[in-house]
């Protein structure tokens, strides 16, 4: 190997969790021949891995499997109800205002108030065209950050026109005040999924800056163990150094190479966690 290569120097452009376990693999690595610049860079190295493995377990945390499951249940429940709304309108007026109706006699139309009944479904047709003419419930299939816009339109646009009162002698009381109590609970919902979206993907990325930067300080701190005087210098400083060199190949080698391949069957050295510290927490 060329000793005055400088390939082993860049620190790769990897995930967090890749990035996670080639510092814990270097600190493994970690030569008996020190100095007061590599213990104070390895210092600092770990204190960045310990954030990171907080960051880690808090990602898994934030969106667990029973999280997510609730929240879609939810969804499911709140589409439920608008499904159900637009399909009473229909039925009423397709029920009421079928005109086979008119084959009862005029003494049984009477008995049955069919023209109430008349006036009921016109009512009822006029109320699905307002709310659901354009495109019925088919928003309800879109992404929760749409779907919230579109049912909080509805809702303003029955309380702003008044039409509050004429769909509860329609469908009843409960279903409008259960759906703007769904309506209440889904726009927390929303915001609680941007916020932890947004905070994790943005932690993440200055974590991994943060991460990067520990490492090429690391990294630098081991290269001043080279001697020119010293050959054997060399091969410590490359056995240091050797999880980083593997990993830079692997990641030249292949530019699609996933990060599951890196952190399992391609590095060998970097399953192997760093004694006394847990395992990087898959997300």
């Amino acid at each position: 190997m060329n000793r005055y290569s400088l390939d082993r120097i860049t620190i790769p452009n990897a995930s967090l969790k890749v990035l996670a376990r080639l510092g814990k693999t270097l600190l493994r690595d970690q030569p008996e021949q020190t100095n007061v610049v590599i213990e104070e860079a390895a210092d600092k190295l770990k204190d960045c891995i310990a954030e990171v493995d907080v960051a880690l377990t808090e990602r898994v945390r934030e969106t667990n499997p029973e999280l997510v499951a609730g929240e879609v249940d939810f969804d499911r429940a709140t589409d439920t109800q608008w499904i159900w709304l637009r399909k009473l309108l229909e039925g009423w007026a397709a029920s009421f205002g079928h005109p086979g109706l008119n084959g009862l006699s005029k003494e049984r139309q009477a008995k049955a108030d069919l023209p109430a009944l008349r006036r009921r479904a016109e009512r009822a047709r006029k109320l699905h065209e307002r709310l659901f003419g354009a495109e019925g419930t088919n928003w309800a299939q879109r992404a929760y950050i749409e779907q919230v816009e579109s049912m909080a339109a509805l809702l303003r646009l029955i309380q702003e026109d008044e039409l509050g009162d004429e769909l509860a002698e329609i469908v009843g009381p409960e279903l409008p005040r259960l759906l703007a109590v769904c309506q209440s609970q889904y726009e927390v919902m929303v915001s609680e999924r941007m916020s932890r979206t947004a905070s994790l993907t943005d932690n993440f990325r200055e974590l991994r800056a943060k991460l990067r930067w520990k490492l090429d300080r690391y990294k630098n701190a081991i290269e001043t163990l080279r001697d020119d005087d010293d050959p054997a210098s060399y091969e410590r400083v490359d056995h240091a150094l050797r999880s980083l060199l593997l990993l830079n190949q692997r990641i030249n080698k292949s530019a699609e190479t996933d990060d599951d391949e890196l952190l399992g069957q391609g590095l060998v050295e970097l399953e192997a966690p760093v004694e006394a510290e847990p395992p990087t927490p898959e997300g």
